[in-house]
């Protein structure tokens, strides 16, 4: 996922990088103290990395240190529209404010962390585990899958990397799936030896 959203920037800069502000909100693993930011620039965009902390509240799917400080950072950057691709370290804070101030917000699914209580929406016992998002009423879902449900709801766009991971996803009632496959980075061509 790091290695797509690096490419995904590295492009939009390429792109219009004369004509728009792009900065990158993210989370830094193994970084000195908890929801600290550390802030650099790396080819024309602002990178914003704040370290993860532990204990974040998986249920909830929020941190509230985290929400304050992403809070404290749209202040600063003031986005037009934000693209969420990973948000599992740092919570679903991030969407909520886009909803509450109006700023539309596109999210990419990429792994089962919207449609399971699993990541990789399989359980410890494994067995695979997903929620039924077609049922009516909310009443009948964990928190969680409704939290999830109001966050795919309300997107502007919900972007699958792959045809079938699209249609995981439209099994699961969630009709309005568009697909951006992953590509792959360029690297480096190697010799023969």
């Amino acid at each position: 996922a790091t290695r797509v959203v690096y490419d995904n920037v590295t492009d939009l800069l390429a792109r219009y990088g004369d004509q728009y502000e792009i900065d990158v909100i993210c989370t830094l693993e193994g970084g000195p103290e908890p929801h600290r930011i550390d802030a650099y620039a790396h080819g024309g965009a602002r990178i914003w990395a704040m370290t993860a902390a532990d204990g974040v509240d998986e249920a909830g799917m929020r941190d509230p240190v985290m929400d304050t400080r992403i809070e404290a950072l749209f202040d600063r950057i003031k986005p037009d529209i934000v693209h969420v691709h990973c948000v599992q370290r740092m919570g679903i804070g991030t969407i909520d404010l886009c909803r509450s101030r109006g700023i539309p917000y596109v999210l990419t699914l990429h792994d089962g962390w919207w449609i399971s209580p699993y990541q990789f929406m399989v359980a410890p016992d494994g067995r695979r585990e997903l929620y039924d998002f077609s049922l009516t009423a909310d009443l009948d879902q964990p928190a969680r899958a409704r939290l999830a449900k109001r966050c795919l709801r309300d997107a502007s766009a919900l972007l699958a990397v792959s045809a079938p991971f699209a249609e995981v996803h439209r099994q699961r009632g969630i009709e309005n799936v568009e697909i951006l496959e992953n590509g792959v980075s360029k690297l480096p061509q190697r010799e023969l030896l």
